[in-house]
């Protein structure tokens, strides 16, 4: 076995596992055989990191189920220009913390403050007591809370995709499931080159004139690497997808003459589920130069790609708004009705609760009637 990019031998010393779809999106799938430990680090650093920046808001939005760790935090503004970060949970924080002070009457001074953690506000309020000693930090520490505001505007999201970078890692990825599925990675001549050769001519292009996949599952944000050579003219081709709404064809080699070969590997990426699924590459070479000049993307073909799967996400999206509120708002009562854990409650705890609830839950209804009125005003 030899190393599909450099052709070095490859042992038990330098092999490395390859994620065919990475692990930053949802990938789970690991090969081995396929890359050494140098050109698999320095291609995940590079080309993977792209990739995955890339592609990054739609795994936010969507809710990606990672194998290692959680999605990072991604800066994001709404269109009111409110410079928010969104995190992996659904929820949002401000990009900085801000501050204003305003004189009242008799010496009072009103102070404003927006802060992203309750440890954030400490360390503000702290440098408030230092300017005005008899500011007290404490008892105003102790009667603050935590108050959730939701934005009001949508979040404009970076769709950008497709550069030279991110390009080389989606290529790398069908040329080692082709590598895992029989092909000679030498046989893989137009991929090595893009991938090897500064300069070299991409050989992806963008393909939504018709769906690849045969009984595409409704609404699934799927992942997708394919390879074949059925009715290919000749040419080894593969296809890649992600999230079921970035859907690019590769051609591996453009006369091939190996080993036939087809095959795929799908997964939803909300819950690492394998998925079958079967797909005909059957497109020529004038398909294939066509899709290079972005000339099989019919009007309102990515936008229809998108819909059915950003209303699976607005869906999921509210109903994990919803949850989260009504957590906070029976945790916030439970912590501020002044009785024991395990004691029974009496009438009037329970209309205490139900205030105490309806106090904290107040900022998210207000949400939901505010945007309700604004998409009937529409």
């Amino acid at each position: 076995m030899e190393c599909v990019l450099c052709d070095s031998p490859l042992s038990d010393a330098n092999d490395s596992e390859e994620h065919i779809v990475i692990n930053a999106i949802g990938g789970r799938y690991k090969v081995s055989g396929v890359l050494c430990v140098k050109c698999n680090n320095g291609a995940g650093q590079a080309w993977d990191s792209a990739l995955a920046k890339d592609l990054q808001s739609l795994g936010l939005l969507i809710g990606v189920k990672r194998e290692r760790g959680v999605l990072p935090s991604l800066a994001v503004e709404n269109l009111d220009g409110d410079q928010l970060v969104l995190h992996a949970d659904g929820s949002m924080s401000p990009a900085r913390a801000s501050f204003s002070q305003t004189p009242e009457g008799s010496g009072a001074m009103r102070i404003e403050l927006v802060a992203r953690s309750p440890e954030e506000a400490r360390k503000i309020l702290k440098g408030v007591k230092r300017k005005y000693p008899n500011f007290d930090l404490e008892s105003t520490i102790a009667n603050s809370g935590v108050q959730s505001r939701y934005s009001r505007s949508p979040l404009n999201f970076s769709m950008e995709f497709g550069g030279a970078l991110s390009g080389r890692s989606l290529v790398k990825s069908v040329l080692c499931f082709a590598v895992v599925n029989g092909v000679v990675a030498k046989d893989c001549t137009n991929a090595r080159q893009y991938l090897l050769e500064d300069g070299a001519e991409a050989c992806f292009g963008y393909w939504y004139e018709s769906d690849l996949m045969l009984r595409r599952p409704e609404g699934v944000p799927l992942h997708c690497v394919a390879v074949s050579n059925r009715g290919t003219d000749g040419q080894l081709l593969g296809y890649i997808e992600f999230f079921g709404v970035r859907r690019m064809v590769v051609c591996l080699a453009e006369n091939y003459s190996g080993a036939p070969v087809h095959a795929s590997y799908c997964i939803d990426p909300r819950n690492s589920q394998r998925i079958v699924a079967e797909f005909d590459l059957g497109l020529d070479r004038a398909d294939i130069q066509a899709s290079y000049s972005y000339e099989r993307i019919p009007e309102g073909s990515i936008e229809r790609a998108f819909d059915s799967i950003l209303r699976q996400a607005v869906k999921r999206s509210a109903v994990r708004a919803r949850d989260q509120a009504v957590d906070r708002a029976v945790q916030y009562a439970f912590s501020n009705l002044g009785v024991d854990e395990g004691s029974i409650l009496t009438e009037q705890d329970v209309e205490k609760l139900s205030g105490l609830i309806m106090h904290e839950l107040t900022p998210y209804l207000m949400h939901i009637i505010g945007d309700k009125r604004r998409r009937d005003e529409r």
